[in-house]
């Protein structure tokens, strides 16, 4: 088995959130988003490196179903980092009723939420929205 170096696209320790205090942190205080699938939580990274939390509870499924929606997430994660413009810590939290997804499904959902998110949280975009520049 050949090992690869982590690089950009990969998924090591300094890019997950694994902290109690740090999902707690992001679902008190953290900006959020709902999409069909996930309810998605953002603040941000007080490490300057965008990282990922994953929370998918027994309610989903049994095992199997909760392993591949997190390996899937992880994958997508990895996969597109062009659509974060600044360094965020974000926790997805699968909703029940998840059982009727796949990888394009949530690859859709999250490039869509994320992008939405940056568009939207921009300072010239609130600008706009809610008075004069």
């Amino acid at each position: 088995m050949a090992i690869r170096p982590r690089g950009e696209r990969g998924f090591g320790p300094e890019r997950r959130i694994k902290r109690r205090r740090d999902f707690l942190r992001l679902q008190g205080r953290g900006d959020r988003r709902y999409g069909r699938r996930f309810i998605y939580y953002f603040r941000g990274s007080p490490t300057g490196e965008t990282r990922l939390g994953i929370t998918v509870s027994k309610k989903v499924g049994g095992a199997v179903v909760r392993n591949r929606v997190k390996r899937w997430v992880r994958e997508v994660f990895r996969h597109h980092p062009e659509v974060f413009e600044r360094p965020v810590d974000l926790v997805m939290i699968a909703k029940r009723g998840i059982d009727d997804f796949s990888f394009a499904h949530i690859e859709e959902e999250f490039t869509y939420v994320i992008s939405r998110y940056f568009r939207v949280s921009e300072p010239s975009a609130r600008r706009g929205r809610n008075g004069p520049s």
